[in-house]
Order: structure tokens, then C-alpha cells, then sequence
């Protein structure tokens, strides 16, 4: 009957990790490889590259292209042909079935276009994730490769975007807004593409893009910032410290809400598919599969999302918690303790990592984290809870009533607080005191099983039935020794 909170679970959300202010993106040091090739002034079309792996609708494909684009017209040496005009001739090519499979057509393309040089390649994915970019500048006269670049590039972009259906005027506006995002994302200016995404959602706060796709404007939110120096001003994003402040009314809240999570999990098996390198997706979707009690499931997420940003203090906090429940307990301890690594006064991973320690009986570990989460977050009633149960496991009863009151104080409506503080007043023979705490926590939890028997056992040690049932229990465990020696 442990009175500490071990089903307690609220995984903070981490924010997203800045990208280095001063290191060159792989598109723009691919651009800088293909421009020493090609003299100053000279004529340039970028066609789309071929995407191997990437699924026959990809949009892949033009989307390197646009982004490379980019970054040879900021190098301010080449003359960039306009994307409409390219598009155009391409668009004609492909009615009179001359499609791009190669460098003989790429020539034929940059000649229409009236080009010095053409610039394509290939994309290949990998096993991994992770896509090798072969680009190369062609001269359109000769067919020569005048430069080559090679890079490795991840597939940040959405895939599909559905076109506006009928609308009310917020859900036009959006659009309007979202669609320029994505433009932006594409290019690879993702500063941009996070101010038309805030415009989204500042008129249809469910970020729905006006397409009926909630949390689409967030998540393409997400994948801009996740790419510039800015950081995450969501506002469900908290500081490092997030804490472990869910009191056991937030937790009822909580679970009142869990039916909304299957079509949040519908949203983000779409936004996953629609952006398969996103980490705070699978995040989010392991969150929602460990409060289902999916374990395994939100373990894969957490995986995902760990082998996309291992940097994040939060996505070790959630994979430990899930461990934890899977009774992983040496797993979890190395989560919490990664946690604590990379964010050293996150009081939830000392206070998850206690847990598990007091799982196992290591209640001088477990305490030493408790201290240590109560140091950085003093009023969590949770972590006051569950070092109370640590001093109720050691014998230490008067600490363990010191801890309770100082939970029920922050957090009157506690259940297990009263159950943990009657289980030590118990301890030190106050059954009265120990009665009354074990009824408030039926009252408050009416059919709280373990309050239940705790009640139980209390009457009979006031009553003196514990002791003669316990004396009988080890007279009867000394006759069965002794018949066994014989």
C-alpha cells in the first residue's frame, strides 16, 4: 500500500532546439559549391531534382529546388531565371512528353529558357530518414558539369496541402495566411514562414489553416522555428524547469479530457505523415499514448522524437515516465537521469527518477532526489506526497506526517496525502488521527481501495485484533519451522 503517486504523469513541453545562429545549411554550402563553377552574370534555371524514395506525389523534389534557388540568387553573382517562366516551359515539356529524366534534358529545358547554365540532380532517402542531395551545374551549351555538390538534407517540408474549400471568413483568412507560410517553408525562409503562421492562428486559434486540418498552422509553426534562432513562443511552451505541479485535481481534469485525445491522435498521425522528421510530433502523439496506457506505442514516439532531437530534456523525461509503467525501472533511471543532464533543475526527472528509486527499495537514492526536487520546485504537494511514502517505508513516521501536511496543505483536496499521512500516524499507534485521515480520503475517493484496507487494518490494531491474529500468524510460522527440522 504505497502512498506515493506513481500513475502521476505531466510531460512539460520542451521548447524547440535554435538552430546554430552562424553555421551554413547544407542548401547554402551546396550553393556556394554549384556558384564557384559558373562565371559571374551567367544565366541560371534550377530545375526540380528527382526524389528517389520520396513517393510518387512528392513534393520534394521542387522544394529543393526552390530552396537552392534562393540561396544562389542571395550569393548576388548569377541571374536567376524567374520561377513562373520555368514553370511554364516545363509545364510544356511535360504536354509534349518530354519529361526531366536526365541531363540531356536539362540542357533542352535551359535552352528554351535561353540559360547558361542548368542546375539538377538527385535525391535519394535513406534508411535512416535523412536524404543525399547530388546536385549538379550543367553548361547548356556543351552538356559539360562545370561544379558538383553533395549534401546530406532532412525532409522538412509538408508534403500535401489541401486547397481551400468553402469557408467561413476566418478559415479564408487563414489560408491566406498559411499559404504564403508554406511558400515560405519551401524556400527555406523560415523567419517568414513563422510570422505568416502566427497570423494564422491569431484568426482561427485552432490553427486549422482553413482547411479543416487543426493544429496545421502550429505545426508548420513549429518546423519554422525549429529551423532559425528565435526559439518557440507558443504558448503551451513552458521554461526548463516545467516542474511537477499536477496537484490530483489537475490529474481528474486530465483524465475528463481523455476522450478528446483519439482525435488528437488522428491529428497527429496526419501532421506525422505530412512531416515525418518533426520531433515535437511524435512528442505530442507519445504524450497522448501514454496517458491511453499505450505504453509501447508512446516509447516508439519518444524513440522518434530522441533520435531527431536528442538534445531535449523533456522527451527523456516522457520515454522514462513510460518505461517506468512498463516496469523498465533501469531504463527509466537512465531517462531521468539524461534528463537531468541536459536540464539540471528539472524537478519532475528528479522526482520520477525518486519514484522508481523507492520502487526498488533504494530509499537513500530516492530521497536524495526528492530533496533535491523539493530544493528546486518547493511547492509541488506531489513530491511531498511521495517522500512522505519514502519516511513511511523507512520507519520514519513523524517525518513522513511533517511531509503529508505540508501536501495537504498546498493541495487540500489530496487524497493520497490523507491516505500516506494515516498510514504514519498509524505507524506511531495514533489511530484515531490515522482513522479520521483515512475516511477524508474516501471521501474524497470514494472507493479507494487501498484507503479501504489501510481502514481496515487501523480498527483492528486499535481494537487489539491485529496483535492476536499476528501472534497466531508467527506461532503458526515457528510450529511449521520446527515440523520442517524434524
Amino acid at each position: 500500500m504505497r502512498p506515493g503517486l506513481l500513475g502521476l504523469f505531466l510531460p512539460a513541453l520542451a521548447l524547440l532546439a535554435p538552430a546554430a545562429a552562424c553555421a551554413k545549411t547544407p542548401y547554402q554550402k551546396a550553393a556556394d559549391e554549384l556558384a564557384k563553377g559558373m562565371a559571374e552574370g551567367s544565366k541560371v534555371c534550377v530545375l526540380p531534382f528527382l526524389y528517389v524514395g520520396g513517393g510518387q506525389n512528392s513534393r520534394g523534389g521542387a522544394v529543393v529546388a526552390e530552396r537552392l534557388t534562393t540561396e544562389l540568387i542571395k550569393s548576388g553573382k548569377l541571374k536567376i531565371l524567374e520561377r513562373e517562366l520555368l514553370e511554364e516551359i516545363l509545364g510544356e515539356m511535360k504536354r509534349q512528353g518530354k519529361g526531366l529524366t536526365g541531363e540531356a534534358q536539362a540542357r533542352k529545358a535551359g535552352k528554351l529558357l535561353g540559360a547558361d547554365f542548368a542546375v539538377s540532380g538527385s535525391m535519394l532517402k535513406k534508411t535512416d530518414g535523412t536524404i543525399e542531395l547530388n546536385a549538379r551545374a550543367i553548361a547548356v551549351e556543351t552538356g559539360e558539369v562545370k561544379a558538383a555538390a553533395k549534401a546530406v538534407i532532412k525532409e522538412n517540408w509538408l508534403e500535401k496541402f489541401p486547397e481551400l474549400s468553402d469557408k467561413d471568413m476566418a478559415g479564408n483568412v487563414a489560408f491566406s495566411y498559411c499559404k504564403p507560410g508554406l511558400e515560405a517553408l519551401d524556400k527555406g525562409e523560415f523567419e517568414k514562414a513563422a510570422d505568416w503562421f502566427s497570423k494564422a492562428i491569431g484568426v482561427e486559434e485552432n490553427g486549422a489553416c482553413g482547411i479543416n486540418v487543426p493544429g496545421m498552422a502550429y505545426m508548420g509553426r513549429a518546423m519554422a522555428y525549429k529551423n532559425t534562432n528565435r526559439g518557440n513562443d507558443d504558448s503551451d511552451a513552458l521554461p526548463e524547469d516545467p516542474g511537477y505541479n499536477i496537484t490530483l485535481a489537475a490529474r481528474d481534469k486530465v483524465k475528463s479530457e481523455m476522450p478528446e485525445n483519439d482525435k488528437k491522435l488522428a491529428r497527429y498521425n496526419a501532421l506525422i505523415k505530412a512531416m515525418p522528421d518533426n520531433a515535437e510530433a511524435y512528442y505530442r502523439r507519445g504524450i497522448i499514448y501514454t496517458g491511453k496506457k499505450q505504453y509501447k506505442s508512446g516509447v516508439k514516439d519518444y524513440n522518434a522524437a530522441i533520435k531527431l532531437a536528442p538534445d531535449k530534456a523533456a522527451y527523456y523525461y516522457a520515454r522514462g515516465y513510460a518505461l517506468a509503467m512498463s516496469r523498465l525501472y533501469d531504463n527509466a533511471i537512465m531517462d531521468f537521469s539524461q534528463a537531468i543532464k541536459l536540464s539540471p533543475r528539472f524537478s519532475a526527472a528528479y522526482a520520477g527518477r525518486g519514484i522508481v528509486y523507492m520502487t526498488l527499495n533504494q530509499h537513500a537514492k530516492a530521497m536524495k532526489d526528492y530533496d533535491k526536487a523539493l530544493e528546486i520546485a518547493p511547492g509541488e504537494p506531489v513530491t511531498y506526497s511521495d517522500r512522505g511514502a519514502c519516511f513511511v517505508n523507512t520507519g520514519q513516521y513523524e517525518k513522513a506526517v511533517a511531509d503529508y501536511d505540508k501536501a495537504v496543505e498546498l493541495d487540500g483536496n489530496f487524497a493520497e496525502a490523507y491516505y500516506g499521512r494515516g498510514l504514519a500516524y498509524s505507524g506511531l499507534k495514533e489511530y484515531d488521527k490515522a482513522l479520521k485521515d483515512l475516511d477524508k480520503a474516501l471521501a474524497l475517493r470514494p472507493g479507494f481501495k487501498n484507503a479501504m484496507a489501510a481502514r481496515a487494518e487501523v480498527n483492528d490494531k486499535k481494537s487489539g485484533r491485529y496483535d492476536k491474529y499476528n501472534k497466531d500468524i508467527q506461532k503458526s510460522r515457528e510450529l511449521f519451522q520446527d515440523e520442517e527440522a524434524e
